[in-house]
């Protein structure tokens, strides 16, 4: 079975998201100005890369967005039982 990669917008958004959760003001304004030059994903990563209190939340919440998708993939392809990955789903929401 083909697994298909993310759209570059799907990883694009999930950037915004994380910018979302950053607390401090001045490091979520750094990462904002990151995405918004040409090159966007190479920026980001340089410049969490640049505050290293970040990198560890970045992989955390990049680690948690693709096993919400590689649940949700499965599930969508009956591969999983459908209540066990809803429940896994939920397990998860509920770790923020």
């Amino acid at each position: 079975m083909r697994i298909d990669t993310i759209d570059s917008y799907e990883a694009f958004r999930d950037m915004e998201r994380f910018i979302a959760t950053v607390a401090e003001s001045s490091n979520r304004d750094q990462l904002t100005h990151a995405i918004e030059r040409s090159k966007p994903f190479r920026h980001f990563k340089n410049a969490v890369h640049q505050i290293p209190d970040l990198l560890p939340q970045w992989y955390t919440f990049h680690d948690k967005v693709m096993t919400v998708r590689s649940i949700e993939w499965l599930r969508d392809n009956g591969l999983v039982d459908f209540l066990e990955a809803d429940a896994a789903l939920l397990k998860l929401d509920a770790e923020n």
